[in-house]
């Protein structure tokens, strides 16, 4: 594999790829598929709940970001709409700004002034589509679009293929809360994260550009496609969805919204406290994610409980494991990793009773990924 992966990037330096071209086909278990092959393998995306459009721009959201970052130009563009191109590459000239490398050439058009310059594209009028993982941002965005008309729920991003229980047990509890909002599900599942090539190990910088291409794949079910914040706007940092990036990957048939920015996710969350829905559903874990829910240790399980700690007492999730206890978990975090993530811990913090197990393990955490102590007073 190494050898032939040496020997495509060989081919790359004298000309560039070509944009993968679409093929129907089945994948036993999955349904009906489309599937493309990049840096010589497959790529493919499968659904039971409808047929998936084989659109060029899906293929150009998925390997648009890779050749960005390695310099290869892309050939089989000119087919597609000069607008479209150059929203395309100004995503990848702003994602090049934030980690280093340089805008999307296409081997078709050697000079930026061929194509407009890059611009909200108005979409089609037609229904509102959420993409719907079961976490807080995902159901804030629901709960607060009365317009949505189906939610995608991906199987292959988060929550691997072979975690077969646990994305059954998913699929089965989303299926419930679409018929509950009167809503369609439909779910897809994908190899993509296991795709030698565009799995690429920083999936936090490129999964908004996969959603967009699953975006326009479902154009025949819905042409406005809600992608819900990760971060509030007073705490927005470099991220794979970003509402100064994600309407770049739309045209004018699928239009692309960052939605949920204005309010920190314990905001959010805080917002839901009489919805029911929410808190027999909520899912936000990833790391170790369980038929039977969330495993309550992880960081994003424990930023959660954090928030029904704090913000939303004597509210149960139905999903969220009570052991180890909210302190015990706290402290098993090294540290914070995720760039933005000290603040809303800090938050955590400026809000929390002076004293108290909790206040103490998240003082130790926040010493633990500064470096230091917090010196500022409380």
């Amino acid at each position: 594999m190494a050898r032939r992966y040496r020997e495509f990037l060989a081919a790359d330096d004298r000309g560039g790829v070509d944009l993968p071209v679409w093929r129907r086909t089945e994948r036993p278990g999955y349904g009906q598929a489309i599937i493309a092959t990049f840096c010589g393998h497959d790529v493919w995306f499968a659904s039971p709940d409808l047929d998936l459009v084989p659109a060029p721009e899906a293929a150009l959201c998925l390997v648009a970001p890779w050749c960005a970052r390695r310099g290869v130009p892309l050939r089989g563009v000119s087919g597609l709409a000069p607008a479209f191109l150059a929203n395309v590459r100004s995503a990848t000239a702003l994602m090049g700004e934030w980690w280093g490398y340089g805008p999307l050439t296409y081997h078709e058009i050697e000079a930026s002034p061929a194509l407009p310059a890059a611009a909200p594209l108005p979409s089609a009028a037609g229904a509102t589509g959420l993409f719907f993982s079961g976490g807080v941002d995902s159901f804030y965005s629901l709960i607060n679009n009365p317009d949505i008309r189906v939610i995608t729920f991906v199987v292959g991003f988060d929550i691997r293929l072979p975690n077969r229980p646990t994305w059954e047990a998913m699929i089965s509890a989303y299926r419930a809360v679409a018929q509950e909002r009167g809503i369609r599900l439909v779910t897809i599942f994908t190899n993509l994260r296991q795709h030698p090539t565009l799995g690429d190990s920083s999936w936090g910088r490129y999964h908004g550009a996969a959603l967009c291409a699953l975006a326009h794949m479902q154009r025949a079910e819905a042409s406005r496609w809600l992608i819900s914040s990760s971060y509030t706007r007073g705490n927005l940092v470099p991220w794979g969805t970003h509402p100064d990036l994600d309407w770049r990957w739309g045209n004018t048939e699928v239009g692309v919204v960052h939605f949920g920015e204005e309010l920190w996710r314990a905001e959010k969350l805080a917002s839901l406290a009489a919805h029911a829905l929410v808190h027999r559903n909520l899912r936000v874990c990833f790391t170790d994610p369980r038929a039977q829910g969330n495993c309550g240790r992880c960081e994003k399980c424990i930023r959660t409980r954090l928030i029904y700690w704090q913000d939303l007492p004597g509210i149960a999730c139905d999903c969220m494991p009570h052991a180890p206890s909210l302190a015990q978990a706290i402290d098993g975090i090294k540290h914070l990793k995720t760039p933005g993530l000290d603040k809303a811990y800090q938050r955590f913090l400026d809000r929390a009773p002076i004293a108290g197990d909790v206040t103490a393990a998240l003082t130790r955490l926040l010493a633990r990924t500064r470096g230091k102590s917090l010196c500022s007073p409380r």
